[in-house]
Parts: C-alpha cells; sequence; structure tokens
C-alpha cells in the first residue's frame, strides 16, 4: 500500500530582516498572496523589521508588491503556478512598498554576517588581504626594474 504524504506549500516573504513563511496554493492568485501577506504586516503592534515607523498607516493592495524575479511584478489576476513559485522549497518572494513619490522602493534583504566571526575580525581579515596583495604587486614591480 502506498503511503500519502501531505506537502506543505509556501513562500518566504522578504523584506529587510523580516521573513514571514506564507501559506499557498497552486490555484490562488496573486491578489490572494497579498491579502495573506497584508494580513501578517497590518498587525498591531506593527512588526519592527518591516516598518521603520511604528505609526506607519496601514497597507493596501495598491501599496505593496511582491516579486520572485528581482525586476517583474507578478500581476493581481494571475496564479501562483502562472508565476512558476516552486511552493515545495519555499520559493523566496521579495516584498516591496512605494516609497513616498508612489515608485517601488529597491530590494533589500539583509544578510547577516557568518555565524560565530564579528565583524572585526572579518574587517582585519580583508585588510590583511589587501596588504598583502599590495605587498606582492610592489616585489613584482621591483622585479621588473
Amino acid at each position: 500500500m502506498a503511503s500519502h504524504q501531505a506537502t506543505t506549500h509556501y513562500a518566504r516573504v522578504k523584506r529587510g530582516k523580516f521573513t514571514a513563511f506564507v501559506y499557498i496554493e497552486p490555484q490562488d492568485t496573486i491578489r490572494t498572496f497579498k491579502e495573506k501577506v497584508l494580513s501578517l504586516i497590518n498587525t498591531t503592534p506593527k512588526h519592527p523589521q518591516i516598518f521603520e515607523n511604528p505609526d506607519a498607516p496601514h497597507k493596501t493592495l495598491e501599496d505593496i508588491d511582491l516579486r520572485f524575479d528581482k525586476d517583474v511584478s507578478m500581476l493581481n489576476e494571475s496564479t501562483i503556478n502562472d508565476n512558476g513559485i516552486d511552493r515545495v522549497t519555499g520559493q523566496v518572494v521579495y516584498l516591496l512598498f512605494k516609497d513616498d513619490s508612489g515608485n517601488w522602493e529597491a530590494i533589500d534583504i539583509h544578510s547577516p554576517p557568518p555565524v560565530g566571526v564579528p565583524s572585526d575580525i572579518i574587517s582585519m581579515i580583508k585588510e590583511q588581504q589587501l596588504a598583502k596583495k599590495a605587498a606582492e604587486e610592489a616585489a613584482a614591480k621591483a622585479k621588473d626594474y
């Protein structure tokens, strides 16, 4: 007898340091997907990872954009399947807001530093690598003379 395993279908919605896992179905429209995202972000208190200003007004469907390709908006009436979103692996979808002039903001996703390595050590290593490269270049120039 074959066993049937249920698969959870979701997308990872990211903006800055914020990540939300949103349950989606292949037949869901992008409008439905946006409504699910809005229900997460229009909560009180506001998520500080999403909103720099905790008194920011609630967002509407017209205020947000979801993109899995950094340059292409998804049409509200298209479906998850139409857009090729991989629901099994948790496709990353970028959440964008309109800026004060009505244009879509740039995608800005926070990338944490490597685990266990303080940033001052990373800076020191980079400086050492640059110094080593400069010394090698100086030695190569000296050989040429």
